[in-house]
């Protein structure tokens, strides 16, 4: 039986999209007969609690981590250890790290030498270029001296869109690169009724307050909209106090009559909020693929996002705004959406779930990713930075 152990820095839910797409990845998985163990970092009492789906074939193991701040598990006691034993026994074991730069990410690829298992490691956007230039320096010195050796130590590299693929191809780690995009599940819209504000269009955001979201950008956007028949609710957990950044630029635009923080949000509560609403924005400068887009598109919504995200299937589709990252368009791309009807947006909302249904169920990308996994057992010659395409095909 292969047994494949996935290994993430964390499961809480401040963690960001892995902490939601690997279970949900990993159940899927689980259903169709695979072996999975999650080998995760318990961040203690300061965060929430995961949300860990069950099945027979699903098994978790956390440890206590040591955190600075933010979220970053920067020891994990016991880790090599644990990994060591998870990988003895009579199973095929393929080990599948999501994240980069972390210390546990070093003992991940000297089990996988040392042992002979096969290793994938999914970036999770951590090689994008924004995400390179942020905190630059530290990068490049981390990036000479160990990570891209840790990386040269991986059979395969998986990226969760063409444009991550192409960013790592790049660097030149003499890997393939496998894609496969992440999923989301696809809500029952009955179960979620909402009531109109008023003729007013109600926009969201939801994700990680943090500065590569471009909420910046996106309040000074709003603020050259002239129509104030509109309302803006932002969610999600602030990391590193970024979220006082946003409410003074809030303020001093004058916009706190239009724009709520409603905190982080999540299951139930997380579907009726996208039901409450009738326009998503997602200004983020930098995205490997952007799960809270894929969300908002199954829950029947309007998308406006930036090139920063892989998104280019909302022109294709026409299901939404897919625009360059500064406040010129984001301002003309809302324009646009807010003089639109009701009865336009919420056809091309259609639109847009009808694309997550065929290509980014949680089911489809689970069967793309066994191919994956049997592409290392295989053990096939690729070539030198050839990139293999495994996403999901719309017939």
């Amino acid at each position: 039986m292969i047994h494949i152990i996935q290994i993430v820095p964390a499961l809480a839910p401040e963690y960001g999209g892995p902490a939601r797409s690997v279970p949900n990845l990993c159940l899927e998985l689980a259903k169709l007969g695979t072996r999975v163990t999650i080998l995760y970092s318990d961040l203690g009492e300061k965060f929430h609690s995961p949300n860990l789906p069950v099945h027979p074939n699903l098994n978790y193991v956390s440890l206590k981590a040591k955190i600075i701040q933010g979220v970053k598990p920067v020891w994990i006691p016991n880790f090599k250890p644990t990994l060591h034993n998870l990988c003895d026994g009579n199973d095929q074991v393929i080990i599948h790290d999501h994240g980069i730069w972390l210390p546990h990410n070093g003992h991940v690829a000297a089990i996988s030498d040392q042992l002979g298992i096969p290793l994938i490691v999914s970036p999770r956007g951590m090689l994008q270029p924004w995400a390179l230039r942020y905190r630059r320096w530290r990068k490049k010195v981390a990036w000479i001296f160990w990570q891209k050796s840790r990386l040269q130590v991986a059979n395969l590299i998986h990226a969760a869109s063409g444009s991550e693929a192409e960013g790592i191809s790049k660097l030149e780690l003499k890997k393939p690169v496998v894609i496969v995009p992440n999923g989301t599940a696809i809500p029952d819209l009955e179960k979620y009724k909402s009531v109109s504000e008023g003729g007013k269009c109600r926009m969201l955001f939801l994700s990680r307050i943090h500065p590569s979201k471009g909420l910046l950008n996106l309040i000074s956007a709003l603020s050259r909209i002239e129509s104030r028949n509109w309302s803006l609710n932002i969610a999600g957990y602030d990391e590193n106090n970024h979220q006082q950044d946003v409410e003074r630029a809030v303020t001093k635009v004058g916009l706190t009559n239009e724009i709520q923080f409603i905190g982080p949000v999540e299951n139930d509560r997380k579907w009726e909020v996208y039901s409450e609403s009738d326009l998503f924005v997602h200004p983020s400068f930098s995205e490997n693929f952007g799960i809270v887009v894929a969300e908002a598109l199954a829950s029947g919504l309007p998308v406006i996002t930036t090139t920063g995200t892989p998104w280019a299937e909302l022109d294709e589709f026409d299901c939404g705004w897919w625009v360059n990252p500064n406040v010129e368009d984001l301002s003309s791309a809302i324009e646009e959406a807010l003089n639109l009807s009701d009865d336009q947006r919420q056809k091309m909302g259609a639109r847009g779930k009808k694309l997550i249904e065929k290509k980014y169920s949680w089911k489809a990308i689970a069967l793309e990713m066994q191919k994956l996994y049997q592409l290392i057992l295989t053990e096939e010659d690729f070539a030198d930075q050839e990139i293999i395409d495994l996403s999901p095909k719309i017939n």
